[in-house]
């Protein structure tokens, strides 16, 4: 998923909607988003939902 499209999807959501986010078992509610300036080819340089 890009950017661009992360911000549609969230825009078509009841804006006091809640975000979880599922990692496997468990789930949490993500507290900040960046761009990774660390890690290798994958990684650095994509946002992360933290």
């Amino acid at each position: 998923m890009t950017v661009k499209e992360l911000i549609a999807a969230l825009q078509a959501m009841p804006q006091d909607s809640e975000v979880v986010m599922f990692d496997g078992p468990s789930q949490y509610t993500p507290c900040k988003v960046y761009v990774a300036d660390w890690g290798g080819k994958g990684i650095k340089g994509n946002v992360v939902i933290d």
